[in-house]
């Protein structure tokens, strides 16, 4: 039987967040296009923030606060690596 989502704890939700934080900086970094990668970077930063916020989310490594700061910094270097491309990209055209 599934729990509705009103009654699901904000720990699991942070680490629900926390995890697609990791998994989007993942494709960030790999994707690193322009479109898709600034696309995965940002959704990595929104998911890596709130999980951080939510309440869940503890110091003592149950909560997912090492993946969300991952996800986090993955999500910067790759908005950092689709801006830097499309950079490169445009001055090689021009």
């Amino acid at each position: 039987m599934r729990v509705p989502p009103e009654y699901k704890s904000p720990k699991s939700r942070a680490k629900r967040d926390a995890k697609l934080s990791l998994v989007y900086g993942i494709l960030a970094v790999v994707v690193a296009g322009p479109i898709l990668g600034l696309a995965f970077g940002i959704a990595a930063l929104v998911a890596g923030y709130r999980a951080r916020k939510r309440n869940g989310v503890s110091d003592d490594g149950r909560g997912g606060r090492g993946m969300a700061i991952a996800g986090i910094v993955l999500g910067w270097i790759g908005v950092a690596a689709s801006v830097a491309t499309t950079i490169a990209t445009a001055i090689l055209v021009l």
